[in-house]
């Protein structure tokens, strides 16, 4: 999405045990305006082809120099669960073009499944939950 010059705001993603997988997104223009219909077409074509495909698209993303004014540190935290079945992580970071397709990379490279996580976006800075 950060490709296409979208901004994503909030999103649930849910895998059910069998498999399926529910994800749900809140995004806007980079500027923050509201996607207009030309747009949402654009986005609905761009994920199936890239769903479709075997390999993951390559990710390019322009920096944007209107961020290095912020001073958010990273920071990942394993959060101690009694449930042996998975593992709970909460990052916080710079809300940055394609931060969350950085993340989902390394889940990839990483053969990790994600069950279930929640991202909000609060001003410059992401937080995200991810078991």
């Amino acid at each position: 999405m950060a490709q296409k010059k979208f901004s994503i705001h909030d999103a649930q993603i849910i895998t059910t045990q069998d498999g399926y997988v529910f994800d749900s997104f809140i995004i806007t223009e980079l500027n923050g305006e509201l996607v207009e219909f030309d747009r949402r077409r654009e986005l609905e074509q761009a994920l199936t082809v890239a769903l479709q495909s075997e390999k993951l698209p390559a990710l390019s993303i322009t920096p944007n120099r209107q961020l290095q004014h912020f001073t958010v540190q990273t920071d990942v935290r394993f959060l101690h669960e009694n449930k042996k079945e998975h593992t709970e992580m909460e990052l916080v970071a710079l809300d940055k073009p394609g931060l969350l397709a950085q993340v989902s990379q390394i889940f990839t490279e990483l053969n990790l499944n994600l069950l279930n996580a929640k991202i909000t976006t609060v001003g410059e800075k992401a937080e995200d939950f991810l078991f």
